[in-house]
């Protein structure tokens, strides 16, 4: 756990509207570097993208860029984006991120992805680290995203995904958590006994569409507890859509984002890390 003590050394605590908009003004202006990430920010149009983590693991990812324009309500998710292996790297292996006394007891820990997306990155990584990692999104996404984790992952056990092996195995889920149908996505984690036990959440490249802002906040705010640690990667595109986003936060969490410092250098190229605690 974070020491509400040592906020101001690693966070800036972003409390009222202004303190967003100097945010805002912040990170879109203070570093010509920010606008070198500005296109979609995708890996590769390839369908298999091959990621090289720092610590010598690999990831061979399958994607499917074409359905980027498909007829699906949300297809973003068929493809893997750039901020993903960033944000597990920095996460499991950075010495200067924040959160490295809950990542040092991680195998005691319970963690839910919103919108994992087919990768799977995050499920790959730090997943098989975990107690209980529950990768979500909307069904169209499920089955090549437990492919990618079958794929990536040599030991765990699994409810959801075709593999069950019992030693020295993590626990991985792949269910379906609609932001729009959150009854149903709540169902579906709790069904799998994480109620009230979600250590924490996280998210990467989810805030893009101003449209589902509010369904995305609706649904943290359902699954997290005033004890749970909610993670979320930004990729700096739209400064408007970052700005609601952040201010659609201020009534439910007490929003903090993680200093540049604190970040690798690829992740202060473009992208921003947000840590939320429910009030």
């Amino acid at each position: 756990m974070i020491s509400t003590g040592t906020n101001d050394v690693f966070f800036n605590k972003l409390t009222n509207e202004d303190d967003i908009d100097e945010h805002i003004f912040q990170i879109y202006s203070e570093s010509g570097a920010v606008f070198e990430n500005r296109g979609l920010g995708f890996i590769s149009k390839d369908v298999f993208v091959q990621i090289e983590l720092h610590n010598g693991d690999e990831l061979i990812i399958e994607q499917s860029i074409t359905c980027l324009s498909g007829k699906e309500s949300s297809s973003t998710g068929f493809a893997a984006w750039k901020v993903s292996p960033l944000f597990a790297e920095w996460l499991l292996y950075h010495k200067n991120q924040p959160f490295q006394a809950l990542f040092s007891q991680i195998d005691s820990k319970n963690i839910l992805e919103l919108g994992s997306g087919v990768s799977g990155i995050l499920a790959s990584t730090i997943g098989k680290k975990c107690n209980h990692f529950i990768a979500t999104d909307q069904r169209h996404i499920l089955k090549l995203l437990k492919k990618n984790i079958l794929n990536n992952v040599d030991h765990f056990k699994s409810t959801t995904i075709d593999k069950n092996i019992t030693n020295n195995s993590s626990n991985q889920n792949v269910v379906e958590f609609d932001w729009e149908n959150l009854e149903q996505g709540i169902y579906n984690t709790h069904h799998l006994a994480l109620e009230n036990s979600i250590d924490l959440i996280l998210a990467c490249d989810t805030i893009y569409n101003e449209y589902l802002i509010p369904f995305f906040i609706n649904s943290v705010a359902k699954l997290a507890t005033e004890n749970t640690i909610i993670l979320i990667a930004i990729h700096l595109r739209d400064c408007e859509i970052v700005e609601s986003f952040l201010k659609s936060s201020l009534p439910i969490f007490d929003c903090y984002n993680v200093k540049n410092e604190f970040l690798t250098s690829d992740l202060q190229k473009g992208y921003s890390i947000y840590y939320f605690k429910k009030k």
